[in-house]
């Protein structure tokens, strides 16, 4: 009983510190306290961001509909999935009329995806309710741990689906607008791996969370297109990673995401780590609170 108090204790003082919180998880991940006042590792620069960074591309990028304005105004020619509806309440999705294949999504989300068809049954609705429901504890905890999620609008929205096909995720990460390394994953629906890139396609032996997958995995032949529309929107920006889907050979926007990870995957080989670190030129303290990008 006495230690049960203790966790529970324990769990609320880490809920309401998030410097508290954000050591003890980098601790269990990486065994070892993150360094925070002259960071240098990848991981321990996210940390910071997490803790420490208020600009405005935080919250935007974190606003799933915020963030398709952005692609559009930083990239116009790029193909960004139709929005069909948004709502701030799930009951919400019954008084629209949807046709053809489309995904549910939390506007300020990460992962939480639902795919349809048309107008939803009863069945395919009380399915719906308990997905929702399971969503909102995993995004309670991302507003309260993770600045950007908790300034973000809240809400769903329904876009357009892309194809039915279980598409790669290409996910390039800029810094100051340079891609430096591209993260793909691979079967997410059934068989998830993970590989990372250079920005020239040269499959990297890195394992960032996940296995690797064999070297033989195939780029699209647009990967340098992408390689380039990710410049454009990563531009001014000292980090941020942009995803992408291809089909038909067309290139499609899928998000920005300020915290990669939530600098809580381990990089290996260590070297890459540091490496990783380099690229990124943290802002000053003092330009980070607050202030517009």
């Amino acid at each position: 009983m006495a230690k049960s108090r203790f966790k529970d204790r324990f769990k609320k003082l880490m809920d309401q510190n998030p410097l508290l919180y954000r050591t003890v998880m980098f601790y269990r991940i990486h065994g070892r306290f993150p360094n925070l006042i002259k960071p240098k590792l990848f991981n321990d620069k996210m940390t910071w961001r997490i803790l420490f960074d208020r600009r405005d591309f935080v919250v935007w990028a974190c606003d799933k509909l915020q963030m398709k304005d952005q692609a559009k105004s930083r990239c116009p020619e790029i193909l960004i999935p139709e929005t069909l509806a948004v709502f701030t309440n799930i009951s919400e999705i019954a008084d629209f009329d949807l046709t053809g294949d489309w995904v549910l999504k939390e506007i300020a989300g990460s992962g939480q995806v639902f795919f349809g068809n048309g107008n939803l049954g009863s069945e395919e609705y009380a399915e719906l309710e308990k997905i929702t429901e399971s969503w909102e504890l995993k995004t309670k905890n991302r507003r309260e741990r993770e600045w950007g999620y908790g300034q973000a609008r809240r809400g769903y929205f329904v876009e357009r689906r892309i194809t039915l096909d279980d598409l790669p995720d290409y996910k390039f990460h800029t810094f100051d607008g340079v891609v430096q390394f591209v993260s793909v994953h691979y079967g997410r629906r059934l068989d998830h791996r993970h590989a990372v890139f250079t920005p020239e396609g040269n499959l990297l032996p890195i394992k960032v969370g996940r296995e690797t997958p064999d070297a033989e995995a195939p780029l699209p032949l647009n990967f340098q297109k992408m390689r380039q529309f990710a410049e454009k929107l990563g531009s001014g920006i000292d980090y941020v990673r942009i995803d992408f889907y291809s089909h038909d050979d067309e290139i499609y926007f899928g998000e920005f995401t300020p915290y990669f990870a939530s600098g809580l995957w381990k990089i290996d080989p260590p070297k890459y780590e540091e490496i990783w670190g380099e690229f990124w030129k943290l802002p000053k303290f003092k330009d980070v609170r607050g202030k517009s990008n």
